[in-house]
């Protein structure tokens, strides 16, 4: 079945223990001028201003993510497990679709800057 916005995926994420408790993720193809940069991603703008080596190295990784976008989600798609898996433990997750990734590539990005809330 061709879906109605091919430029949009979507996942619903049941919340492990509670019972009838989901969220639902919209996620949209990221246009090629917004990749996260400090002036446009208020984290990793936050990081820049205490450790711009930091942060540059951290917008590379993501620029490695996001050209991989639609591999994590095609395998993500193909299995429940999979979305599972991602929802507990995204780094897992994400190793588990893109296993070709260096070993150390999560390596060094370090807790987010005070003032930052995790949600």
């Amino acid at each position: 079945m061709e879906s109605k916005y091919p430029e949009r995926r979507f996942m619903r994420l049941k919340a492990p223990g509670i019972p009838g408790q989901s969220s639902t993720i919209t996620l949209v193809e990221p246009a090629p001028n917004m990749a996260p940069t400090p002036e446009n991603h208020g984290v990793l703008g936050a990081i820049h201003a205490v450790d711009p080596k930091r942060a540059a190295m951290i917008q590379e990784r993501l620029k490695v993510l996001i050209a991989r976008d639609s591999e994590f989600f095609d395998w993500i798609e193909k299995d429940p497990a999979n979305a599972t898996l991602f929802a507990r433990d995204p780094v897992a997750g994400i190793r588990a679709a893109l296993p070709d990734l260096p070993p150390d590539f999560f390596e060094d990005w370090g807790a987010a800057p005070p003032g930052i809330k995790r949600v």
